[in-house]
């Protein structure tokens, strides 16, 4: 099969032999344009890239300084939207070459047969060798993008990609210079409602390089950043709701009217979670779901939510508080950090859907 609509890009840092190998097997199998970055290698390896490029006909693109992986599939990016005739898309690859020559073929035939989906690819873990820490690792990435995202990725560190056309100019303003880059790639798909496909590889994870352990720490940070910056939101409003909740309940508790069936609980609750729901609204929009418009829209979703979310929280403290007694804040604290990671997952998906 000839691709001649689906370039091959690989950002080179600091490559070996193995580069000229992996171009060598891509010119045998069909890969007529073939689209290497130079990320600010030097002029000492001015004649390494030369070689490749006058002997397989390559597209060599340069950075005049290590700019990131990031940055260098942008570079490629553009080059190949602006050069390449009736583009389908292109695939990723490493330049040490991980990944064998039948595995990215089948990367390439995919995007052919669905030019609008994200191709991703999953390493063979079967493999006795590999490592019981790396296994964690990654069992810990799939679940974390299944909870923080909604993304089913089970190999979010493989490089091998196949992007379509359309999803290339959105990503040329996607932030990202380095290897954070390559996981907005992937989650950017909700933002842009593109379709992904994962397919399974003959490649082994154990053949992973050295690299991905440094990946590995800053795909952590990303991925849990805007987790993190969620929960301090939630700890500083809910710390404003118990206060304010606390505060009324000593003075409206005072009220003998007030105190029949726990009345004073839910009006307590009412008033306390409107005004601390306010504040986590509207910096959960700016800061962690980065939502740019349909304010009302997401407001009037944000309200249902909270508004379940407070009436499940004060019949569950006034019914614990009623049988069991004791100082009802004690109660609001467990209930409300359950219903915390359940609301999460509410405004995720119903409140700031992408």
């Amino acid at each position: 099969m000839i691709f001649n609509d689906i370039p091959v890009i690989i950002p080179a840092y600091k490559p070996n032999d193995n580069l000229i190998n992996l171009v060598s097997d891509l010119s045998e199998n069909g890969f007529s344009k073939i689209i290497i970055v130079d990320d600010g290698n030097g002029p000492q390896m001015a004649g390494f890239f030369e070689h490749i490029e006058q002997k397989f006909n390559a597209t060599i693109l340069h950075h005049s300084v290590n700019l990131g992986y990031g940055r260098s599939l942008k570079t490629a990016f553009n080059h190949a939207l602006l050069n390449c005739d009736d583009l389908k898309g292109c695939i990723i690859s490493d330049c040490n070459g991980i990944y064998k020559i039948s595995d990215i073929c089948k990367c390439a035939r995919l995007l052919a047969d669905n030019p609008e989906s994200l191709i991703l690819t999953n390493r063979d873990k079967s493999q006795s060798e590999i490592k019981l820490s790396n296994k964690i690792t990654n069992t810990i990435f799939t679940y974390s993008y299944r909870f923080l995202f909604g993304l089913t990725v089970n190999d979010s560190q493989s490089i091998l990609k196949g992007i379509p056309a359309k999803y290339m100019k959105k990503l040329l303003k996607v932030i990202g210079e380095g290897y954070s880059f390559d996981t907005n790639i992937i989650v950017y798909t909700k933002n842009y409602h593109i379709d992904v496909i994962e397919t399974d590889l003959e490649t082994s994870f154990s053949s992973r390089k050295k690299t991905e352990k440094y990946r590995t720490l800053r795909e952590s940070f990303f991925i849990y950043v805007n987790f993190a910056t969620y929960m301090l939101i939630s700890i500083w409003a809910t710390l404003v709701d118990i206060i304010l909740f606390t505060l009324l309940c000593t003075v409206l508790g005072r009220f003998s009217l007030l105190g029949r069936h726990q009345i004073y609980i839910y009006i307590s609750t009412i008033i306390a979670r409107i005004i601390s729901a306010t504040m986590s609204y509207n910096f959960n929009y700016r800061f962690v779901f980065k939502k740019k418009h349909g304010k009302k829209e997401t407001f009037k979703r944000f309200v249902i939510v909270a508004g379940c979310q407070m009436l499940i929280s004060a019949i569950l403290v006034s019914t614990i508080h009623r049988y069991v007694g004791g100082e009802e804040v004690l109660i609001k604290i467990p209930t409300d950090f359950v219903l915390f990671f359940v609301a999460y997952q509410f405004n995720r998906r119903f409140v700031f859907k992408r």
